[in-house]
């Protein structure tokens, strides 16, 4: 047990280490207050600037992928909510490619290497080659991953 929550805080850490939306996306926008916080990594005050804009942003891909980040960022985070995010977020944009990454990383942390492949892959596509930043951090990230008591890809809802 001491191994699994060493490699999973060490796969935390890993998939951490960038920001949770692009600069290009940033600028006077409702998501301004939860990306300050995420920067801060002020995860509580994150959760709570996106609860309350969440009525006029439901339509949003940027902002079901903020939120998707922001649980999978809390202490025990809710992966069915995690998932449930990106899904949204990929509904209204299926081009979104950090949506993607991020769904990738979500996969790794419930044991999931091929869902996580399968947003590679989609990731390359959109890009047209394996030289942008979504691709190279989630191909890091399933480089990096390490499944030590080999549980299978599951999750409960």
């Amino acid at each position: 047990m001491k191994n699994c929550c060493t490699a999973l805080l060490g796969l935390a850490f890993c998939l951490s280490l960038h920001a949770a939306d692009t600069p290009s996306n940033m600028g006077g926008s409702p998501l301004d207050g939860a990306r300050e916080a995420i920067a801060q990594k002020n995860w509580t005050e994150a959760l709570n600037s996106l609860r309350a804009i969440a009525p006029e942003q439901a339509s949003s891909a940027d902002f079901h992928n903020l939120m998707g980040y922001v649980l999978r960022h809390q202490s025990q985070p809710n992966m069915v909510a995690v998932l449930d995010h990106y899904e949204r977020a990929l509904a209204i944009d299926p081009g979104h490619r950090q949506a993607r990454e991020y769904l990738g990383e979500a996969w790794l942390m419930i044991h999931c290497p091929d869902q996580a492949a399968e947003q590679l892959a989609a990731i390359q596509g959109l890009c047209g080659s394996t030289d942008c930043e979504e691709w190279k951090d989630l191909k890091a990230a399933l480089v990096a991953y390490q499944n030590p008591n080999r549980h299978s890809c599951s999750i409960s809802k």
